[in-house]
């Protein structure tokens, strides 16, 4: 049996994982890859330490610091959560572990538009990943419908490849920190259209256009989705943990969920002013380790 089990290798998981090793409690890191969403992001300058570095780069720096440590680490995606009397039986593709302790860390997925020809083009122009899906847009045109700071960044991007980009955001005013909107000025190929949004996806074998709420059709070759996320929080509301209007589970000043035993960290939580930035995620996984250091030093 480990003392904790740590599910999700983004920003939060990670840190918990390093921080549960350094109190040499059994560890062990449970996600299909490291750096969650993290990974996807094209560039990142707010994370102490680094000025500027890559999503991809800084996922790296994680998976060194993690064989840097006494961590078990299963590339894998959790399938089920149990309780126990002795704890959690946590299932997963290759069988069925024990931990006394679990830190919940799955972050978020995607929100869609649920518009009309979202689902249909989904792989033949609509993309959710920017890092991923860019450089196939080259000298094309380009909608990136949601902008907060992903569409800003995606947008910038993208711009790198495509001849236009459209960035809609429905609110009047963009909502992407100042960085981002004087870095989209600076481009000349970021057209920002505000108060509008995309109400149906057109094309045929492929995106062909975009159709506003307005009515204004724009002729585009591919369509990228910005428009938030929602907390992964499922298995553990299964247990019955509590969770606010918008799905994030509900901890304590300690990380502790609503279920005994059960802490969680980083984006599925209603911690940190609903910051979802890498440094809040990361305080969040220490905090939760430590949590369940004290626990244990008290042998509960």
């Amino acid at each position: 049996m480990y003392d904790v089990c740590i599910l999700g290798g983004g920003p939060a998981g990670v840190t918990a994982a390093i921080y549960c090793a350094r109190y040499k409690l059994r560890t062990l890191l449970l996600s299909p890859d490291i750096g969650g969403w993290t990974r996807k992001a094209h560039r990142i300058e707010n994370c102490p330490g680094f000025a500027s570095i890559t999503g991809n780069d800084l996922a790296r720096s994680y998976e060194a610091h993690i064989a840097a440590n006494d961590i078990d680490f299963r590339k894998e995606a959790v399938t089920g959560l149990m309780r126990t009397d002795n704890g959690f039986s946590i299932h997963s593709p290759s069988g069925t572990l024990d931990a006394k302790y679990v830190i919940y860390a799955l972050g978020t997925k995607k929100r869609m538009l649920n518009i009309p020809g979202e689902k249909e083009y989904l792989g033949k122009g609509v993309c959710l990943c920017a890092t991923c899906d860019a450089p196939l847009f080259k000298s094309k045109n380009v909608a990136v419908l949601g902008g907060n700071d992903s569409g800003a960044t995606s947008a910038l991007l993208i711009s790198e490849y495509a001849s236009q980009v459209y960035l809609c955001e429905l609110m009047p005013k963009l909502p992407a920190e100042p960085i981002w909107q004087k870095r989209i000025q600076e481009t000349g190929k970021i057209e920002v259209m505000l108060g509008d949004s995309a109400a149906e996806i057109i094309g045929d074998s492929k995106v062909r256009a975009i159709r506003m709420r307005s009515g204004k059709e724009i002729p585009v070759d591919g369509v990228f989705i910005e428009v938030g996320s929602d907390p992964e929080s499922g298995l553990a509301r299964a247990l019955g943990a509590a969770v606010d209007k918008w799905g994030h589970l509900e901890v304590d000043r300690t990380q502790a969920t609503t279920i005994k035993g059960l802490y969680a960290a980083g984006d599925v939580t209603n911690q940190s002013n609903y910051m979802r930035q890498i440094v809040a995620a990361q305080a969040e996984g220490a905090i939760a380790a430590q949590s369940i250091y004290k626990k244990m030093l008290k042998g509960e």
